[in-house]
């Protein structure tokens, strides 16, 4: 090879040569060649050249273990020349190996290139950022706080400079990793998405909505626009993957923006839904994603369309595919169940919801619960979700997975929901504070139950009181019966406590519960001005 066009071993010139070699190879067993030939002779150039090539190549015609010795070649070459990769091959590597799936022979490869590209970081561009962060998102892997810290500088300082595909790869890996971008990324992040979104194809559109849900994030009003209208023009090229990943996305989303928001999105993907036609186009996983929003649909009125009403065998095979997923219960979640158990309560392991499909890890029964020797009348049926790492963001916060499985138990289970995050157990120290915890959890959300039944209750006495006596009647004795002071001892409960469904601002809205709901449940939790003042408005 030396003789051909000039040049040493080391010059400049023969590792151009080796890599105008490497580009020109016709086939993989003849790749495999040079690089057994060749590879102590590589510089890393010529490392992420071959090793992009081979892991590329068709393997078919060639032994494996042919194959193997030439990655293993290769491994050894760029482990030699490490210090000498710059930040493209850094990057260019650890994207061939994430996209192939390869696992090296040698477990200090993957190490070796986080080493440095920590200590390149500052000079990666966009597309380096992009391809690093969307490496390892794709390989599970959590990236070394160092080299984390430099891409995450470097993705703020670039930002604007991102082109549609690495704004969606880098919104996805974050998402994918567990991890919210800071708050410098994401402000550039959005802005760039929203500046480019006419420019975004059908799977930037669809994984830059899914980023946003999985992060628990309602997407700007901006980003959302300009998402909603590059979906109606390129609805016809959505994947089965795109519709699904699109479909549950909208339905996170809908539970973390305003109640009265619309989603002309969802009528686009819909129709591609049904041109798509058969169950056959859709993988189990995608399967799941669309019967999570035909979950969302039965509840969430601004979500259906006409078409929903003819996908019955749509919806079946989402159904039987959602109840076949796996589950494995975890060692937390068998301890949970025990301790349970050891307080004489009647625990059900992995009981499936019979209206979502959904595996509940724990139902637990008990018409009194026993504190300190004491019998409570706080009893009945709590649903317990013992929620592991995989549950939350990097921050703690729940991912928006974890959001919509709790939003879709509580609107269609009707018993109390409880969540043990693995972290509040691990704090507890022996049987008794284990105890001690659970006590307090399902002390705590019967009275929750209770309250929104006493809600409840008194919102239907008032609507049966504005059939009796007509919405311009006055009965003169009804406000000697107490209710506006009833109102005012639930709101108060209510305000201590975590959480109230959405549904019930909804049916306190719908009944024209009397004066003061509206501002009382808006305090609650989320809801737009405007439809709290619409409860207001109509005893103005």
């Amino acid at each position: 090879m030396q003789g051909n066009g000039g040049g040493g071993r080391g010059t400049t010139a023969h590792y151009m040569q080796l890599n105008r070699h490497i580009l020109d190879c016709g086939s993989t067993g003849e790749l495999c060649e040079l690089i057994e030939a060749h590879a102590e002779e590589f510089n890393a150039v010529n490392v992420a050249t071959a090793f992009r090539k081979l892991l590329q190549s068709r393997r078919n015609d060639v032994p494996r273990g042919v194959v193997e010795r030439a990655l293993q070649a290769i491994e050894a070459a760029a482990l030699r020349t490490m210090d000498a990769f710059e930040a493209q091959a850094v990057a260019n590597t650890l994207h061939i190996m994430a996209k192939t799936r390869y696992r090296p022979w040698d477990r200090t490869l993957v190490p070796e290139l986080e080493g440095r590209a920590e200590a390149l970081a500052g000079t990666f561009n966009a597309q380096h950022v992009a391809n690093t962060l969307w490496a390892y998102a794709t390989m599970g892997r959590e990236p070394g706080a160092g080299v984390m810290r430099g891409l995450e500088g470097r993705a703020e300082a670039l930002a604007g400079t991102f082109n549609a595909q690495e704004v969606a790869n880098t919104l996805w890996a974050y998402a994918t990793m567990g991890r919210e971008p800071g708050a410098g990324v994401m402000r550039g992040l959005e802005g760039r998405a929203e500046a480019l979104a006419g420019t975004f194809n059908a799977q930037d559109v669809a994984n830059t909505l899914w980023a946003y849900a999985t992060m628990g994030r309602e997407p700007g009003a901006g980003v959302m626009r300009g998402l909603e209208g590059r979906a109606e023009a390129l609805a016809g090229t959505f994947t089965a993957q795109d519709v699904a990943n699109t479909l549950w996305a909208i339905c996170v989303v809908s539970l973390l923006c305003a109640s009265d928001a619309e989603f002309r999105l969802v009528d686009t993907v819909m129709q591609r839904l049904v041109s798509l036609d058969k169950p056959a186009c859709f993988n189990s996983a995608q399967l799941c994603q669309v019967h999570q929003f035909f979950l969302s649909c039965s509840f969430e009125t601004r979500l259906v369309v006409e078409a929903i009403k003819d996908m019955q065998s749509l919806k079946d095979t989402c159904r039987l595919a959602f109840e076949g997923a796996q589950t494995n219960p975890s060692a937390t979640q068998q301890q949970v169940s025990e301790t349970l158990r050891h307080m004489g309560l009647s625990v059900e392991d992995e009981v499936r919801c019979p209206k979502s499909g959904y595996s509940i890890d724990m139902l637990v029964h008990d018409s009194a619960l026993e504190i300190g020797g004491e019998r409570s009348s706080r009893g009945g049926v709590w649903a317990v979700e013992v929620d592991g790492p995989s549950h939350f963001l990097a921050s703690g916060e729940p991912t928006g997975a974890t959001l919509l499985k709790r939003r879709h138990l509580q609107e269609l289970l009707g018993h109390a929901l409880i969540s043990v995050p693995c972290w509040e157990w691990d704090r507890c120290k022996g049987a008794c504070e284990r105890k001690q915890y659970l006590r307090g959890k399902l002390e705590a959300k019967p009275r929750h139950e209770r309250v929104i039944q006493q809600a409840e209750f008194v919102s239907e006495k008032h609507h049966q009181h504005r059939e009796y006596v007509g919405d311009d009647g006055e009965d003169p004795d009804y406000a000697a019966q107490g209710d506006e002071d009833s109102w005012t001892e639930v709101a108060a409960t209510v305000l201590e406590s975590d959480s109230f469904p959405r549904h019930m601002f909804d049916c306190v809205r719908a009944r024209e519960f009397i004066p003061g709901a509206g501002t009382a449940l808006a305090s609650l939790f989320p809801v737009p001005a405007a439809a709290a003042a619409e409860v207001e408005e109509v005893h103005a």
